[in-house]
Parts: structure tokens; sequence; C-alpha cells
């Protein structure tokens, strides 16, 4: 028996709870659960079960829906290590809780104080079996956020979809258009980050077979529906590292670093299926996420167009007319830079993704590894000018206007190619680079 098994049944000795979801499926499966869901009488007894799990670990407690009178106890500290939550049954008895659940697997408990699996609709078989079936026909068509939910459970447990109940997750999925986006979200997000990429496209397959993605993505869909051709190799190679084959060592461990959150990770696989779209900050707004995320996915999205290998070369092309021209680096280093400096804190990933995208079975290009390799520092030191742009005007006797700019940009370029050692090195090259440029 786990700890907090134990603790659990402890504090709520003699009450009538049932443990349900997902805590039973990781028993069946050999697993150990920190989450656990408890099915109780009613909202009082989820409101008293609460709090006394909450007194005997000294953690919290508090009310997570008035509409079904749920509650959740968690452990103690600013992040605890578990949380139960408590729901009321749903229906007369606890035959009726389970008979409105969506899927089979979902559909088994175990009374907390012990006993034999309650298993009215054969859950645990289809477990075994890696089989997803659904209670009822009209399961989906309940609450739609379940066709989204089939798709999740199909990539987290590695499930087959029974035919009917993705004829029947078709039927439903116009439906999803009219869920708030904070319900959609988190099931999106559960398929995308997955870590191992076969139940990742497992998921997705399942969200395209469905009619979820269209529903939701279209931009991410084909014409039949069908997520977009090339997204899975995509999403493969740069959230499973195929596209850090040809980075250096150090890049690859700081890439994959970074690629272990899951926001970021999360960022870069809506990046992937947004990449294609007009406009990704339209396409994602029916999810209703953060304002971060939505910035995130935008400069992603874009950067698969603007730092790819077709892009880079267009920025070495000099242009038909623009500021002053400077005598050093040439003016595609630094159109390549201000595009980089555009992406912010996700410079790394998008030179990433922008490689991949053009060439999955090579995605390396030197433009972009001297990009990545700068997108890594700058995450950390961002580039600054070496001299204060007052300072500069008054040495040089220029005026603020473009050249002015231009210098500035210059220096801070320099500088960080570590050919600028001070204040005053910049100023004696900022004076040579006026000159050469007349």
């Amino acid at each position: 028996m786990s700890a907090l098994l134990e603790l659990v049944r402890s504090a709520l000795a003699g009450e009538d709870a049932w443990v349900v979801g997902g805590a039973v499926r990781d028993e069946l499966q050999g697993r150990r659960s920190d989450d656990l869901d408890l099915a109780v009488p009613d909202a009082d007894a989820a409101r008293r079960g609460a709090r006394a799990i909450a007194r005997a670990a000294g953690g919290h407690a508090f009310a997570l829906s008035d509409a079904f009178g749920a509650w959740r106890a968690t452990g103690p500290g600013s992040a605890p290590a578990w949380q139960v939550d408590l729901t009321p049954l749903q229906g007369a008895d606890l035959a009726a809780d389970l008979a409105r659940r969506d899927l089979t697997v979902n559909a088994i408990a175990r009374p907390l104080a012990g006993g034999p699996l309650v298993d009215p609709h054969g859950g645990a078989a289809d477990l075994a079996a890696g089989r997803l079936r659904l209670v009822g026909p009209d399961a989906l068509a309940a609450d739609p956020v379940r066709v989204l939910r089939l798709a999740r459970f199909a990539a987290q447990l590695g499930a087959e979809v029974e035919p009917s109940a993705l004829a029947a997750a078709r039927a439903a999925a116009p439906g999803l258009s009219g869920v708030p986006g904070e319900r959609l979200l988190p099931e999106l997000a559960r398929i995308l980050v997955a870590a191992e990429p076969e139940r990742r496209t497992r998921g997705l397959d399942v969200a395209a077979r469905s009619g979820a993605l269209a529903a939701l993505l279209p931009d991410a869909a084909d014409d039949d529906g069908a997520l977009a051709g090339g997204t899975t190799d995509l999403l493969a190679a740069v959230l499973d590292g195929e596209a850090l084959r040809h980075v250096a060592p150090d890049a690859r461990v700081a890439l994959a670093a970074r690629l272990a959150d899951p926001d970021r990770r999360l960022a870069v696989a809506l990046g992937v299926l947004l990449r294609h779209a007009a406009d990704p900050d339209a396409a994602l707004a029916p999810w209703r996420p953060s304002q971060r995320l939505r910035d995130r996915v935008g400069r992603l999205a874009a950067a698969s167009r603007t730092l790819d290998a077709a892009a880079l070369a267009r920025l070495a092309r000099p242009p038909s007319r623009g500021p002053v021209a400077l005598a050093g680096p040439p003016a595609a280093g630094r159109a390549r830079r201000r595009a980089l400096l555009a992406l912010g804190d996700v410079a790394p990933e998008g030179v990433l993704l922008a490689a991949a995208a053009g060439d999955a079975t090579s995605p390396a290009c030197d433009p972009q590894l001297d990009l990545l390799g700068r997108a890594l520092r700058w995450g950390e030191h961002p580039p600054r000018p070496p001299v204060d742009g007052g300072r500069l005007a008054e040495a040089l006797g220029l005026p603020p206007g473009p050249l002015l700019g231009l210098l500035l940009e210059e220096l801070t370029w320099r500088a960080d190619d570590g050919e600028v050692a001070d204040a005053e090195a910049a100023l004696a090259l900022a004076r040579a680079l006026r000159e050469g440029a007349g």
C-alpha cells in the first residue's frame, strides 16, 4: 500500500469512499500514483473528507467546484508532492456514477477501505487489452471535450480506439467549437508533450481521425482533416532529438535541457502545428492560452519561415536601398541577428525548428549553426551596446538618426564577437567605421 493511500484511509476511516480514475488504472498497471481521485456520497462528504485529509497531513484543503461540490486536499508546502480530489457521486449511487463516465477504463472503482474492484463495464479487461471503449453510445455527446480526452487517453495509455468509439467521436467533434478553451488546452498539451514519440503520434492520429483537429486547429489539418503532411516527422525531429544530431555537443545538451521544460515543449509543439497558419495568434485564440504562450507560439511559427535556409539566403543579398553600409561584417549578418533578436526567449528553439523544417535529414547549415550558438548565449546574456548612445553621439558629433543607430548596433555585434573589450575601444572602432562609411 502506498503511503498516500494509507494516509487517506486512516483520515477517512468509517466514511464511504471509492478510489476511481487514474489511481485505479495505475494500480492495475503496476504503477504508483501520487494523485488520488475519490468518489464520495455527497458534497458535504467531499468537504469533510478533504479537511480531514489536510489535517492528518498538515496540508491544505479547498473547494474545486461549487457546481459539482468537489474538494481537493494537498500535501504541505508550496509545491505539494501529492493531491487528493473528492467528488460527489454523479447519480443516485456508485453504479449510476460509473455509468455516466466516458471510457470503460475510467469507469472502474475500488472501495477506499479495500475490497474487490467495482467494474460493471469491463474496464479492467479493456485496459489489459489496450482498448478504448465507450461506456455508453452517448458518452461523448454528453460532453464534447471527451472527444479530445479520447485522443489523450490513446496517447497516455498507448491504446487503440474501438471503431464504434471513433465513429461516435466524429459525430460529437463539431460540438468542440462551443467548449471553453481552458478545458481543451490541457488535454491537447498532454498529447503534445508526451515523452514517448509513438504515443504522441497515436494521440494526434486519433485527434485527426476523430475530427477534433479539424474542429479546433484547422490550420494544422489538411482538407481531409488529417494532420498536415510532414508535421509528425517535424515534431519528432525537434522534440525527440533527431534535429540535435547535427548540433555541437554543448549546444545539444543545452537545447535538450530547455526542451525538457513542459511549457517550452508545448510552445514548440504548437509552433510546429501552426507554422503554416496565416495568423497563428488568431488560430490559437479559441484555446484561451496565456499571453506568454500565445507570444511564444507566434514567434516560433514565424521562425520556421524567417530563419529557414531560403530566408537566410535572401538576407545575404545586398539591399537595393537602406541605411548607410558600414565596413566590417556584411549586411546579411546584421539582418540575421536582428531576426534572431526578434524571437526573444524562444530563439534557440526557433532556429532549431527552422533548420529542421528546411531539411529533417540534415537540418544544420553554417548560418543556422552560427545563429543557434548565438541564440543559446543570448538567452543567458542578451547583447548590449558596449557604449552608451549619448556618449557615442557626443564623441562623434552625431545627431540622433539612422547612422547613430547603425553604429550602436554594429558595436553591439562586434562586442558579442569579442572584438571590443571596453567603451574606449568601442569609441575608437566607431570612429573608424564612420570614416569607412564615408
